[in-house]
């Protein structure tokens, strides 16, 4: 049984010490550093999210919208090949995988209209706006892909008839 004291408890085998009033400060230090963070924007970070699908050697949608200052999280999907995205003034250079999702971040610095390219001519833009106005933000936003609901399921499913 290893030795105990008020501070100390001893490992036998090795014969090290541990200090067990430091090893509170250091875990209340962490529990203390957690729950700053939690409130801060280093972990619930915002993001503009938008989507890009290159299909048959081009970018749908051709424009995207964003504000500037926020993270984008950018989507992206190639139906038919693998692509590439350039965004220069941003320094995005992303490939895009055939048939899966990549998702790639860039923060826009600056406003403006920014054009991004990609292989075989394809060409888009990037339109940085100072503020989005608060119901374009409620919107989904052009190029966000959103799953549709049960009700457009069922009114848009094919009718099989005998």
């Amino acid at each position: 049984m290893p030795a105990v004291n008020k501070n100390f408890i001893q490992n036998p085998a090795s014969g090290t010490f541990l200090l067990i009033p430091l090893m509170k400060v250091i875990v209340s230090a962490i529990g203390f550093c957690l729950i700053v963070l939690a409130g801060s924007s280093v972990l619930a970070e915002e993001f503009q999210e938008r989507a890009i699908i290159a299909w048959r050697n081009e970018f749908f949608p051709k424009a995207i919208v964003v504000e500037k200052g926020t993270p984008v999280k950018l989507y992206l999907t190639g139906i038919d090949n693998v692509y590439r995205i350039v965004i220069p003034q941003f320094h995005f250079n992303q490939e895009i995988p055939k048939g899966d999702m990549a998702m790639a971040t860039f923060t826009p610095n600056r406003v403006g209209t920014f054009g991004f390219s990609g292989d075989r001519e394809m060409r888009g833009q990037v339109v940085v706006v100072e503020k989005l106005a608060p119901e374009a933000k409620a919107a989904a936003p052009e190029g966000k892909v959103t799953a549709p609901d049960e009700k457009t399921k069922a009114a848009t499913a094919p009718k099989v008839g005998r």
